[in-house]
């Protein structure tokens, strides 16, 4: 079944939009082009502010945050009592179109019905977003820390774009053009607990720091973005889960059920915990969409028991197994088959 948590459901539909934080050597692939099919309305209203550029110190580095979600609410300012339709176009010249070298890869989930929805939910909320963010970026800031302590060679050698969610995502580490990213939906975000929110940021950052220390994890998660290739499940249960069991290296203090917004997950997954390694065994290589389906992105078809996401819970348990032996640097050194058969002693420890 789907989560029932409405904040990780959205985290979920993100990444399977995306394809991102895939961890695999796989054979190269061709390239996929992405187009906007989008209009370019002609705007009758002021242009959107530019976004504002900020450092913040991280050690030695200094890691740099575009915000643009000042256009956000210039927009609510000026197309206050526009009609609906005329209130989406502006939204998608002013809002999407400046920014599409982000939302390209969203593009599954935008349409003018989610971009109405979206309008309708945040307009209200406008004013009590604008006044959390600051509560975010001040968390942002004390989590890199941390992170850096635990992780000494990660690196701020990346940018951090806080941008309006349209209802698809928390944060995404993406791969772009030789480059990585970090977004960060402030709207959804302002709306998380401490916990939830160290956890969520904390968890973005090892995907950063795993593309940092392995380039090859990078690339190949550029080609799968673009390509929109199911990754296998192992390496989604690999990727994922060191990214989790990271949140519990940095604060150690956060229990299992508050590291993602997902506490409800963890009440249906762990008493299925043996049966549904059992499954995850069976179809540990597979890409399949109704293999990987069930423990990432989509419901599992059939009569199968298996929770939405419990993938990513099932990989943080693995992680922490394996970590109990191995140090993270060491873990992230191994190469393909090492990882898989890794995975493997362990979902048969597990069942």
């Amino acid at each position: 079944m789907v989560p029932s948590n409405h904040q990780f459901a959205k985290y979920l539909f993100s990444l399977v939009c995306v394809l991102t934080l895939v961890a695999c050597s796989v054979a190269q692939v061709p390239t996929v082009p992405v187009t906007i099919p989008l209009p370019s309305p002609t705007s009758t209203k002021p242009a959107s502010p530019s976004p504002t550029v900020t450092n913040i110190g991280l050690g030695e580095d200094a890691l740099r945050i575009i915000d643009h979600m000042v256009e956000l609410s210039q927009f609510f300012n000026d197309a206050r009592e526009l009609p609906d339709e005329e209130k989406i176009k502006e939204f998608k010249a002013r809002i999407i179109e400046p920014n599409l070298k982000y939302y390209s890869m969203l593009l599954m989930g935008i349409s003018d019905g989610s971009i109405r929805q979206y309008i309708k939910e945040i307009e209200p909320r406008i004013g009590t977003i604008s006044s959390g963010q600051e509560r975010v970026l001040q968390s942002f800031h004390k989590v890199a820390m941390s992170f850096r302590e635990k992780f000494p060679h990660f690196r701020g050698d990346f940018e951090i774009h806080l941008l309006p969610s349209l209802n698809l995502f928390n944060g995404m580490a993406v791969p772009i053009e030789n480059e990585t990213i970090l977004l960060l939906g402030i709207d959804e975000l302002v709306d998380l607990s401490e916990n939830n929110l160290r956890g969520y940021l904390t968890h973005e950052l090892f995907h950063v720091y795993h593309y940092q220390s392995v380039p090859a994890v990078r690339i190949n998660t550029e080609r799968f973005m673009q390509t929109q290739q199911m990754p296998p499940l192992w390496a989604l249960l690999w990727t994922e889960g060191m990214a989790s069991h990271a949140v519990r290296m940095v604060y150690p203090e956060i229990k299992e059920d508050e590291i993602l917004d997902w506490r409800p997950l963890v009440v249906q997954t762990k008493p299925l915990i043996s049966d549904l390694a059992g499954e995850a065994r069976r179809v540990l290589r597979s890409d399949l969409p109704q293999d990987v389906s069930g423990f990432f992105y989509f419901p599992r078809e059939g009569d199968r028991e298996i929770p939405t996401g419990c993938g990513y819970y099932i990989g943080m348990v693995i992680a922490s197994m394996l970590a109990q032996d191995y140090s993270i640097d060491e873990l992230l050194r191994w190469d393909d088959e090492a990882v898989i058969n890794k995975i493997d002693s362990a979902v048969i420890e597990l069942q």
